[in-house]
């Protein structure tokens, strides 16, 4: 095969990145015998001290003691987390690049981009999840209200004048499915970040938000801020006054979570090694007491469970995205 006469306009690169991917698949038995044989990577597509980043730097540790490598963290944050997710998604599948991001990237950004560079399932092997938390649903102390029912009494009584915002889109597209559950109407208004937006509703710039436990705890415990609800199934331990929403009759379910993947094509011996090397780092003792000191509840699942986990998020969150007509580009 003459290779090297091919023209430079990308058929290069395809015939070897192809030849490359079969070399590796008639390898991959081997290889995963072998794995792990040096330092594994794992992209973090958030800039440093966010919450992605600190779960997982405090589970490095247990890691390496799981698979006898060390494990370093890079951070690549960008666009959305599709810069650092798609480096991901084109890395060799050989266990050596894996990536740990949150819920949204994974089952809200597929309908949020009209050019996602990746897709959730079939660009990656999820391999577990990490860590979930509940959202928490508070208004600023100036609103007249003190539940969800009166909140969304004083919605229906004013339509579109309580200004509800986010530094991130998952944000905005919580607060329309609690719109269009509810039959009410807020006004979003987008900030540049997660802080920008707290300090929104500090200063009652805006009345409401939902952010992680580990974000508004704190505050609602100062009284700073009035909770209203909180998502999941049942309350939680660090605000068990706080109803959740499903107490309240309104059918949200699920909340934040964190979790690890691997390129699609990694051999699923591989993709085994490292899910059981994050139930051992999770189910740590220390690790865990860590994880809720931070508002995040240590929790793991099988790759399966994962990937129906992924593809259920998806679908409920693409209805609410297009009925809504949410972009992010």
């Amino acid at each position: 095969m003459q290779i090297s006469k091919l023209q430079p306009n990308g058929r290069f690169i395809a015939v070897v990145g192809a030849l490359s991917a079969a070399m590796f698949l008639i390898a991959a038995p081997g290889l995963a015998q072998q794995y792990p044989e040096k330092p594994i990577r794992i992209v973090v597509p958030f800039g440093p001290g966010g919450g992605s980043d600190t779960l997982t730097r405090l589970l490095q540790p247990k890691l390496r003691e799981a698979l006898g490598q060390p494990l370093f963290v890079e951070n690549r944050p960008g666009a959305g987390t599709i810069l650092g997710t798609q480096a991901v998604s084109q890395a060799v599948p050989d266990g050596y690049t894996l990536l740990v991001t949150i819920d949204q990237t994974m089952t809200m950004n597929p309908s949020l981009y009209s050019n996602l560079p990746y897709d959730p399932l079939k660009s990656f092997a999820p391999i577990s999840l990490m860590a979930r938390s509940p959202l928490v649903f508070a208004i600023n102390p100036n609103v007249p209200v003190r539940s969800m029912k009166e909140f969304v009494d004083y919605l229906k009584a004013n339509p579109g004048k309580v200004n509800y915002g986010s530094g991130a889109v998952g944000g905005q597209v919580w607060g329309r499915q609690l719109m269009d559950i509810t039959g009410t109407e807020m006004t979003f208004i987008p900030y540049a970040s997660g802080g920008a937006a707290q300090a929104a509703i500090l200063k009652n710039e805006i009345q409401f938000a939902s952010a992680d436990v580990g974000t508004f705890a704190a505050l609602v415990k100062e009284g700073k801020l009035v909770p209203l609800a909180i998502s999941g199934s049942e309350r939680i331990k660090d605000l068990p006054d706080v109803p959740t929403l499903q107490e309240q009759g309104i059918a949200i379910e699920g909340g934040s979570w964190w979790g690890m993947f691997a390129p699609f094509g990694t051999p699923a011996a591989i993709v085994e090694k490292l899910h059981q090397a994050m139930v051992y780092a999770v189910g740590d003792k220390d690790n865990s007491e860590r994880f809720i000191a931070r508002g995040a509840i240590p929790s793991t699942s099988s790759p399966e469970e994962f990937a129906r986990l992924i593809s259920k998020e998806e679908a409920q969150w693409r209805a609410v995205i297009q009925k809504a007509g949410i972009r992010a580009n």
